[in-house]
C-alpha cells in the first residue's frame, strides 16, 4: 500500500508539472514542442522570453531547434538551459 501511495503521488506530481509546462508554452506562444519523459521541453521553433524579469529559467529545456531569446532577465546561472 505504501508503494501505491508513493506511485500515485509521483504520478500526480508529474501530471502537474506537464500541465505547468503546457501553460508556459501557451503563455509564450510556443506551439511546436514535445515534453520528454524526464520533463524537458524540446521546441521546434522560436522561444522568446526576453524582458520577463526571470531570475531562473522556468522550465528545463532539452533541445531548441530555432532561436532562444532570453535577454533582459536576471538569470543567475545556466540551469535549465538547453542541453
Amino acid at each position: 500500500m505504501k508503494h501505491l501511495k508513493r506511485f500515485l503521488e509521483s504520478t500526480h506530481s508529474k501530471e502537474l508539472e506537464i500541465a505547468e509546462i503546457n501553460a508556459f508554452c501557451k503563455f509564450n506562444g510556443i506551439r511546436q514542442y514535445n515534453i520528454t519523459p524526464d520533463l524537458k521541453l524540446d521546441v521546434d521553433g522560436y522561444v522568446d522570453i526576453e524582458d520577463m524579469g526571470l531570475g531562473v529559467m522556468p522550465v528545463k529545456f532539452g533541445k531548441i531547434v530555432g532561436t532562444l531569446r532570453c535577454g533582459g532577465n536576471k538569470l543567475k546561472d545556466f540551469n535549465n538551459f538547453p542541453d
